[in-house]
Parts: C-alpha cells; structure tokens; sequence
C-alpha cells in the first residue's frame, strides 16, 4: 500500500516536473495548426510490425488517401476489458473518440492538430492493447460527369427485362432497400411515395444529385421516370457529401455508421455506389474495419451491391500487386460486385472488370434519372453513367426478387438468383471479364429454378494452419444456395491438378450444404503435400473450387495454402503468419494495461536529451507504461501531460540552454522513477 502511494505521489511530482517550469516560463501555448512532432526515427520505424510500415508509406505516398487527423482503431479484446486500456492508448496520443462501432467495438478517433497520422499509427501499432489500426480511407462516388442532355428514353430498363418482370410484381412496401450515398432529394415527385426513411452523417447536409440519380434507378414511381421498382421501402443514409466540382466523397467511418444505420432499420440489400482503388487490406489477413463492418451486416441477413469502378482496369486481389475496387473487391459471399454494360450489350469503356472479382454487369451508361428538384431545372431528372448507376439496377432487381419469393428469403438465395441470371444471358462480349460473364435481367432473376440448374463453384479456398496444433482450418465462399451435395476432397504428392482421378473424398469430414470452413488433420511427415478442393453437386452435375495446397514443416506450420490461381492467399494476396496473429499479435503485457514498449514517446524529455533511445528517457516512458498507467488517476496525469507536451517540447528542442536545464531539473525524477519501476 506504501509503494502504491509513493508512486502515485511520485507521479504527480513528474507531471508537474515536467510542465511547471514550461509554465512558469510562459511555455505553456496551445500547440499551433501547422506544428507536427518530429518524425519517426528510422530505427522506429523498422521496430513496427510489417502492417503499421505499410500504412505509413500508404499515407506519406498518398496524403488524399485519407482523411487528415482521423483514425480507425480496434480494441484487443472485449469492451469492458479494453475500455481502460484503450483510454490510456488514447491519452498518449492526445486523441478523441468522436464514436465508436458495434463491429469489433472498433473506434473513431480524431488526433490533435499537432499530432501527425505517420506517429499516432506507429504508437497504436506500438500499444499491445490495440488489435490494429488504420486510416479513415476517403471513398469516392463512382459516376462520371453529367452528361448535360436529356433524353427521354430509358434503354436501360427494357435491356435487363424490366417490363417482363412487371408483368409478375411491380415490387412490395414491405420489402426494405437501402443505400449509403449522398442526400436524397425526398421532395422530389417520383421519390416521395417511396423513401421511407432518411438519415446523415452530417449536420448540415443537403440534397445531392448523386444519391438521388441512385434512388431514382431503385425506386423513382414512374411520374417523371420509372425506376426498377414503382413499389418499395428505400431507406437512404448519408455518409457521402459533394466535395467540388463533379466530386462526391465519404469516409470509411461514415460509411461504416451508415451501414450499421440501415442495419437497424431492417433494409435487406444495401445499394454501395462508392469505394476506393487505395487497398485497405491487412497484411495479416483480418478484416479491415470497413470489410468487419459489412461482414456484420452479411450475419444480419444484408446483402451488399457494390461499384466495381470507373478506371477501366482489372479487378485482381490474387495478383502479386493486388488492384480493386473496395467494398466490392471484398472476398465476403453478401456482396456482389457490378460492372457497368453499354446500350449495345458491351463493357463501358470507363468499367472495372475482373473474371473473379467482379461477379455481373449491369447498365450504366447515359442512364436517366431524377436529380435534385431545383427552380432551375424545368425537368428535374439528368442523363448520367458510371458504375454507380449500375448497381442499382442489381439492387432494385433484387427488391422484385424478394417481392416474389418473400421477404424473408436468405440473402444466399436472392445473390445466386441474381448471378444465374447473368450466367443464363452470357455472351462473348463478356467472357473473362465478370465471373458470371453476362448482365443482370430481372424476368429471369424472378423465375430461374435454381434446383434445376448446376451449381456455381465454391471459391477462395484457403488453407490455415491453426497455431501449436497438427490441424488445418480450411476456409472458402459457397456461392450456390440450395445444393444436393457439398464434399471436402484431397489429394496426396506433389503431382496433383485439378482432374477428378487425383482426387478422393476426405474421410471424417461431412458438409452441409451453406457449411464454408471445415477443420482436418491430415497425417503428413515433414515436407510432404497435400492438396485440397470442395466441390458443390445439384441437378447431377459438380463444380469445384481451384484446390489448395499445403506442404507439412517439422514445427507443424507449414505453408499457407492455395486458392483458384494457386497463390492460397487471403484477399490481398498475404496469408498469416505461422501463429495466425499476423505483425501485430503480440500478447497483452502481465498487468493487462495498454502502453508498452514505445506506446509513444515522452515528448519534453526527449526534447532535452534528444533521443528517445537515451536511458533517462527510456526509464520515464517506462514508468509511464509500468506505473502511472495502470490506474486511472494516472491515465488522466498521462492525458493532461499529452495534451500540452508537444509544444512544450518544441521549444526547449529550439534553446540549448533551455535543454541543459531542463535535464538538470528531470535527472533526478528519473532516478527516483527508475527505483519506483524496480520496485513495482
């Protein structure tokens, strides 16, 4: 009890230490806009685990990337344990909660003026009480300039099979659609029956013509034009605002806000006319933020429809330099990713493409719909294109599908309708360019009877070898619903491809037909292979995944398997480590704190030695991480020192004089704080 309260007296004395005389002397200023601490040491730097490293470069390469000052941080650990933990974390950064998320109790923080994202993510990454941390990636609206015509014609709905599809159901009230866009302009003549719900991100947002063009393809009633469904419950939130001229932009955590938004509401499929070509997969193969937040959405029934991008490029996560469109490049089976088809049937000029990483195409050229209802426009509707005006089109469909076969109908069944559909209207046009390699179209998304009809192959199949154990997780995406059979089988050698004879059933494991991870344990000596696959069986006929392969060490952890191009990576090509944590899964510290080793530097000491790396420093941080923060009187004492220190530091770094001094004057604290951490 005597030691506690010395340390606590102890740490009172070294806060006031170290900002008195800073503030005798007329140093105590709030830390200016354009202050940034010093940047990371090399030796630092190269101490980060490989993941933190990667988003650094990201953000020194591509400051627009992200949003400025703002980050994404994921707790290790379960709300109330981290709770504590991730206050400290917060402290040493200076950092602001502006919210927090269900998915994973991830966390938005906004960091001070004077604290650059290169050090706060180096000191997260540092802090064993975070799981990760990442940047508020920006997203983008994925449409093109307005063309300025109109015209009075819609081509798009007739190509895809609209009208038939009237002539079953014009959609249903109670089925809920939403979309994460813009503002939408609820006013607006052929909106107004059919938004049933609103909400924001922002405080002061107004109607946009984006989100507005996009509920118009969904759900406009038919007075000005008609949109894929005349009935239905649209739920929009927004988390996208216009950002200049032609540029609409959001962020990661608006869009994960808005997602969780519609959630609540009950929307079964939610229209993603947005994303970002900046990758925001981990090295270590967990879910980003974004991807957990969808994959939630995915556990609550919620189909996702994505804009697979206007670059004209290839859409490849298995390639050594993986490119994508994110959300739709993400590998989860809830979402579907949409190119963009022209009045002739072909691929947009502007469309993403990918034979496995965009799922179908959809129109999305000279698309006309309704616009922002403004005294200006006599005709409040405007011809436009992109991606972003494709996948509506998807989602809409998907609304007629659920108006036909319930509401209540899986997610799983409403995405294969939707995929066979453009599988039944394949063409060469589209060959090696979607998965599907067709367009969407709605008659036979409504009528397809999937049992009569092969199944589409499993994919992304992925071996991981499970830590201090000789089993193997295997992990892949189902996407046909319904199934007569789903089967694990292997194969043994080095000689193995993917013809039936090499191939026998695995003996142990039983699947069901939505099962997508089964567990083995093959008895291999070391250095031996074995080769995996599932294949999928309805109306007699059987389609296989790519196989993965596996080759056994002397420690049990051998190479991460294949999937369909042979790599066996996760999304971004980089499977986990051995133990399964990735970089950043070292384990908490004994008294389950956060702050360890380097969790951010004593800013003022620092300054007066000039390096982190010399011994009174590396003693005051670690009585900083031992001591004052494993309680909550001394979070607050880390937190009021974090809050002035930076510009403190700044200018005792500019006066040697003023250095000498204040070195004399905190040697002796680092004395005492070494005896107190020993004691401890």
């Amino acid at each position: 009890m005597k030691m506690r309260l010395f340390t606590a007296w102890m740490a009172a004395a070294l806060v006031a230490a170290l900002l008195l005389p800073p503030l005798l002397s007329g140093g105590l200023e709030p830390p200016e806009d354009d202050r940034r601490v010093a940047a990371l040491s090399a030796e630092r730097l190269a101490a980060l685990p490989a993941s933190a490293r990667t988003l650094i470069e990201t953000v020194r390469d591509n400051p627009d990337c992200c949003v400025p000052g703002e980050l994404l941080i994921r707790p290790a650990g379960d709300a109330a344990e981290t709770e504590p933990r991730m206050r400290a974390a917060h402290a040493l950064v200076g950092a602001n909660v502006v919210r927090r998320f269900r998915t994973g109790n991830a966390e938005h923080v906004r960091l001070p003026s004077w604290m650059s994202l290169e050090e706060a993510i180096a000191a997260y990454a540092e802090d064993p009480a975070v799981a990760y941390v990442e940047p508020n990636y920006r997203v983008y609206a994925a449409q093109l300039d307005p063309e300025p015509e109109f015209y009075d014609q819609q081509w798009n709905l007739p190509a895809i099979d609209v009208p038939q599809a009237w002539d079953l159901t014009t959609g249903d009230p109670a089925v809920r659609l939403g979309q994460v866009d813009t503002e939408i302009d609820t006013a607006h003549p052929d909106l107004q029956q059919n938004v049933a719900g609103t909400g924001s991100q922002f405080d002061d947002s107004q109607p946009e013509d984006h989100g507005t063009h996009v509920a118009g393809v969904i759900a406009a009633e038919g007075e000005g034009v008609a949109g894929v469904n005349l009935q239905v419950s649209l739920y929009s939130h927004a988390a996208l605002e216009v950002a200049g001229p032609n540029r609409v932009e959001g962020s990661f955590a608006d869009v994960i806000a808005a997602v969780e938004a519609l959630v609540d509401e009950g929307v079964r499929v939610i229209n993603a006319s947005f994303g970002t070509d900046e990758s925001p997969l981990r090295d270590d193969g967990e879910d980003d933020t974004l991807k957990a937040a969808l994959r939630a959405a995915g556990e609550q029934g919620v189909l996702v429809v994505a804009a697979a991008g206007n670059a004209g490029e290839e859409n490849d996560t298995e390639s050594d330099e993986p490119t994508g469109f994110w959300p739709a490049s993400y590998r989860l089976d809830n979402i579907i990713s949409v190119a963009a088809s022209d009045e002739d049937d072909e691929r947009a000029s502007f469309s993403n493409f990918g034979e496995t990483d965009v799922h179908l195409a959809a129109p999305g050229v000279d698309i006309l719909s309704a616009v922002v209802d403004r005294p200006d426009r006599p005709d409040p509707y405007e011809f436009r294109s992109g991606t972003s005006m494709a996948v509506p089109h998807v989602v809409g469909i998907a609304g007629l599908v659920l108006a036909q076969h319930g509401v209540d109908t899986p997610y799983q069944a409403v995405r294969e309708r939707l995929l066979m559909s453009a599988r039944l209207n394949a063409s060469p046009d589209w060959e090696g360019l979607t998965a599907t390699g067709g367009i969407v179209n709605a008659y036979d998304a409504l009528t397809v009877d999937l049992a009569g009809l092969p199944p589409f192959a499993p994919s992304r199949l992925r071996i991981n070898p499970l830590p201090d154990t000789s089993e193997l997780e295997l992990t892949w995406l189902n996407n046909s619903y319904q199934l007569d059979a789903l089967a694990l089988e292997h194969c043994e050698g080095d000689g193995c491809d993917d013809a039936d004879a090499d191939f026998q059933a695995t003996g142990g494991v039983t699947l069901e037909s939505g099962d997508q991870e089964a567990v083995v344990s093959p008895a291999l000596d070391e250095g031996e292979t074995i080769t995996y696959r599932v294949c999928a069986e309805r109306a007699s006929v059987r389609a296989c995944s790519g196989s993965a392969s596996y080759v056994a060490t002397s420690d049990d952890n051998g190479d991460n398997g294949n999937d369909d191009n042979g790599n066996g990576n996760d999304d971004n090509g980089n499977g986990n480590d051995d133990n399964g944590n990735g970089d950043n899964g070292a384990p908490d510290g004994d008294n389950g704190t956060g702050g360890g080793g380097g969790g951010g530097g004593c800013f003022i000491a620092t300054a007066a030695w000039g390096s982190e790396w010399d011994a009174p420093v590396a003693t005051l941080r670690q009585f900083r991480d031992e001591a004052l923060l494993t309680s909550r009187a001394g979070q607050e004492l880390v937190s009021l020192y974090y809050h002035f220190s930076p510009a403190i530091a700044d200018r005792i770094a500019e006066d040697e004089e003023l250095r000498a001094r204040v070195r004399q004057w905190l040697a002796p604290f680092a004395a005492v704080a070494e005896q107190a951490v020993e004691a401890e």
